[in-house]
């Protein structure tokens, strides 16, 4: 019997220190931002350096783009809590999908949204 009480205890501090640490709705898009801005600095990375007036016009671009990507974010990113853990949810033209789970302080993100990120990024190269 004190084993099963044992393991008991273990679950039930499991379960508590997931329902503390289960990251709240600006956690969520912190994350999709960041995400979102690694992506970004990826694809600047790659591209060509050229002078002052293009590292002025792509910082003011970028000022922009950071600015938007945050309304943007803000906007359409939701959260459901189940209390052990939460989902990252988009909405977009009506559809809601899950991008990310939530859990023991972290987001995990879907592997599709690498891909997604990625596809976006080589459509928007110059």
């Amino acid at each position: 019997m004190k084993k099963n009480q044992i393991i008991i205890g273990i679950f039930i501090i499991i379960g508590l220190v997931a329902i503390l640490t289960n990251p709240k709705l600006q956690e969520h898009k912190d994350a999709v931002k960041a995400k979102i801005a690694a992506s970004h600095q990826k694809n600047t990375n790659l591209q060509e350096e050229k002078n002052a007036a293009y590292y002025l016009g792509r910082s003011f671009g970028n000022l922009l783009g950071d600015v938007l990507i945050d309304n943007i974010v803000n906007t359409i990113v939701s959260t459901d809590n189940y209390v052990l853990f939460s989902l990252t949810k988009v909405t977009w033209d009506s559809e809601t999908k899950v991008i990310g789970v939530g859990l023991f302080g972290n987001i995990f993100f879907s592997p599709k949204i690498n891909e997604k990120l990625e596809a976006v990024s080589l459509d928007n190269n110059y």
